[in-house]
């Protein structure tokens, strides 16, 4: 019998398998929105992280539990090449439309429908100049493993 919390664990990934998580721009007709959406992500990462738009360019960013790519797309605004991994496939197939339409041509991005637990099964075996997660450890009891997963692909340095 699973520990009490496996069970919570599973039935929260269950809904994020099943239900697409919340989008906060229109994600392909507003452009307005949009362009908000992207000022909002800057002055969360120049003046809360201290990490400009251009530390991006060029950069190579893994993003697991990339819902629908709303937190990603600003990096490849900024000249990322994104891998996006998420449990949901509805969420990647929404990802894909959105970096269709909003990211810049030039830079390769990649879509994997994967739980971070199981992203070893997919043959992912590179490191990454940037390994980002945000929103996704307050949903897995074994913060301390997930952890390791995230560091394991970034670079060293």
């Amino acid at each position: 019998m699973q520990p009490e919390w496996r069970n919570v664990e599973a039935a929260t990934l269950e809904t994020f398998q099943n239900h697409r998580p919340s989008e906060y721009f229109s994600h392909l007709s507003d452009e307005g929105a949009f362009v908000d959406h992207l000022a909002r992500v800057e002055d969360l990462y120049r003046f809360g992280l201290c990490l400009p738009p251009e530390f991006f360019d060029g950069k190579t960013v893994i993003d697991l539990g990339s819902g629908t790519g709303e937190n990603s797309i600003s990096l490849a605004v900024w000249g990322a090449s994104c891998t996006l991994v998420d449990l949901n496939p509805e969420a990647i197939e929404r990802a894909e439309l959105v970096f269709d339409r909003r990211a810049p041509v030039g830079n390769r991005h990649r879509f994997i429908a994967s739980s971070l637990f199981d992203l070893a099964e997919c043959d992912l075996d590179e490191s990454f100049d940037v390994a980002h997660s945000r929103g996704v450890f307050t949903h897995v009891k074994d913060k301390a493993k997930a952890f390791r997963i995230l560091a394991s692909y970034a670079r060293p340095g």
